[in-house]
């Protein structure tokens, strides 16, 4: 599905089953800060329930007690559901709630359950759709094996079969605005690289079929090797995709973190590098010098500030400490502009580069 509002996913988020495996609330501020995750992803239903055969409703009482304090800290913060599509209209009022509770956007952990439930899955949409009090970005978070029919790997684009586990792809691609694939290579038993091959089949699937052509936001597991992770970042950059999460925040040690934060994807930006990377790009690409207090910059500043970068420029590359930038075209001064964005350059769907 095509949509024209604001991409929450971009750069590194991470999710949340319980949120006090995590710690406290500050805790789990700490480590979205230290790691420089821009998006939290907070379970928030389970079926057409909010909680677990222990407490009815604790994942709906951990969103609510959580998502202002994610907010004011300047995170994205979606709540997920896990679907089994054996109720999808009591499934579909369960998850539509987040809404109401101030989630940014909804994922629908949809796995094994949804083989063959073609009907339920469209009828679960149905009503979503009708309960939304408003309209925010969705996402589904798919076992992608069940892609190639849980065949064993390596896997490729020409892995593809959709007839061993018939599952409703059409009818989530055609609701949603991006896949979250599980590339959970410790549980595959593979490497990073060769987790990576179901994206490949992902993308044969969707232009064979014809499907709406969604953003792939990977899901990498925590538990993985620093270095593998790594792997990961690089592997999705690559490929263009824009953001990858890790499941779960709970399982990020701090080296981890750290890792992460030096990536740079979506990390923050302190004002010594706004400062020199503003006047690189504005002066060696626009021939104007960069003025963080003009007006006509501000839109700019606080993309940066809010870590949102601007993937468009044209030019040369250079390197200004740990990020990898452009300049402007040549012969087009953006400081003049007082909107760019109706130039094609929306700061809220760039992409960081490194």
């Amino acid at each position: 599905m095509s949509t024209t509002l604001g991409v929450p996913w971009r750069g590194v988020g991470a999710w949340l089953w319980y949120a006090d495996l995590g710690g406290s609330t500050q805790q789990i501020i700490a480590v979205a800060q230290a790691a420089h995750l821009g998006w939290l992803v907070e379970k928030y239903s389970d079926g057409a329930g909010w909680g677990d055969e222990s407490n009815p409703t604790i994942f709906r009482d951990q969103f609510r007690a959580t998502r202002a304090a994610f907010a004011a800290a300047g995170r994205a913060v979606g709540a997920y559901g896990y679907l089994y599509l054996v109720d999808p209209v009591g499934e579909a009022q369960a998850i539509a709630q987040a809404v109401a509770d101030g989630a940014d956007f909804l994922v629908f952990d949809v796995e094994y359950e949804a083989i063959g439930r073609m009907e339920p899955a469209a009828r679960f949409f149905t009503v979503l759709w009708g309960a939304l009090p408003r309209r925010v970005p969705l996402a589904f978070a798919p076992d992608i094996r069940i892609l190639v029919g849980n065949a064993p790997p390596p896997w490729s684009a020409s892995s593809v079969n959709l007839m061993a586990e018939p599952w409703p792809w059409q009818t989530f691609l055609a609701h949603c605005d991006a896949v979250m694939p599980q590339l959970y290579s410790t549980d595959f038993g593979v490497s990073m690289s060769e987790a990576f091959g179901l994206v490949q089949a992902y993308r044969a699937a969707v232009s064979a079929q014809g499907w709406d052509d969604l953003p792939v936001v990977p899901i990498l597991p925590a538990t993985a090797s620093v270095a593998e992770v790594v792997v990961g970042l690089r592997l999705a950059q690559q490929m263009g995709l824009p953001g990858v999460s890790l499941w779960r925040e709970d399982d990020m040690p701090s080296d981890l973190q750290e890792a992460i934060a030096r990536f740079a994807w979506g990390g923050a930006m302190d004002e010594s590098e706004l400062a020199a990377i503003g006047q690189q790009i504005f002066h060696g690409g626009a021939g104007v010098d960069f003025n963080p207090t003009a007006a006509l910059t501000a839109v700019w500043i606080q993309a940066w500030r809010d870590g949102h970068y601007l993937g468009r420029p044209r030019g040369p590359e250079f390197d200004a400490g740990r990020w990898r930038c452009q300049e402007f075209e040549r012969g087009i001064a953006w400081a003049e502009k007082a909107n760019w964005a109706n130039r094609g350059y929306d700061l809220r769907q760039a992409v960081a580069t490194q």
